[in-house]
């Protein structure tokens, strides 16, 4: 079983990464979509990058598949696209940023799972590094003060990560208009980072 609080799981994945396990695949995917330990799906979505990388090339078409349909991912498979690095995935995380927002926004549980599928797309974009992700990232910046926030910070970070100068002007924007002070610094350590970048 797994709780909260007990390594054993994690590490559990981890030695299957270390192993080379490719008969693990399948494990950690389900581990991936179902378990309800979040910091277990981590885990897994580790794991599975690290066997990708390494000796697994079918974890990215298993992994590819699932980002196609949305009743097959989750932020914890898109976050694993990011880990994987392959830039076959850009396009669709970029479909992903650009959902559309929920009319309802939130639910008994909290934020929709747009708002966290959608942060989980910038992150592994950023990861990705693709320049084809700049636009779509920077169209992202500066969102409603009724939405969530974490969107605009982790593509302002993702924008820092990919190293385009085009997005400059975009984040100097953010800076000037957002509500957040946390999108406000975001967009600002951004800055910094291009400006340091030869």
């Amino acid at each position: 079983g797994t709780s909260q609080s007990g390594v054993a799981p994690r590490i559990a994945c981890e030695l299957l990464a270390e192993l080379r396990a490719s008969q693990a695949i399948g494990i950690l995917n389900k581990t991936l979509h179902y378990n309800p330990d979040c910091y277990l799906r981590l885990a897994a979505s580790e794991a599975l990058g690290v066997l990708g990388r390494t000796c697994a090339p079918e974890v990215m078409e298993i992994i590819m598949s699932q980002l196609k349909d949305p009743t097959q991912y989750n932020d914890d498979v898109i976050a694993t696209a990011g880990r994987l690095g392959d830039t076959r995935a850009v396009e669709r995380l970029i479909a992903i940023l650009k959902t559309e927002f929920p009319s309802d926004r939130t639910s008994a549980s909290g934020p929709s799972r747009v708002y966290f599928e959608r942060a989980a797309a910038a992150e592994a974009l950023g990861n990705i590094r693709d320049v084809r992700a700049v636009q779509p990232l920077a169209s992202v910046l500066n969102v409603s003060f009724y939405e969530y926030w974490q969107l605009p910070c982790k593509a302002a970070k993702a924008l820092s990560q990919i190293g385009d100068k085009s997005a400059i002007p975009y984040l100097h924007e953010t800076v000037k208009s957002t509500v957040w002070d946390s999108v406000r610094q975001s967009a600002q350590e951004a800055l910094s980072s291009l400006s340091s970048q030869g």
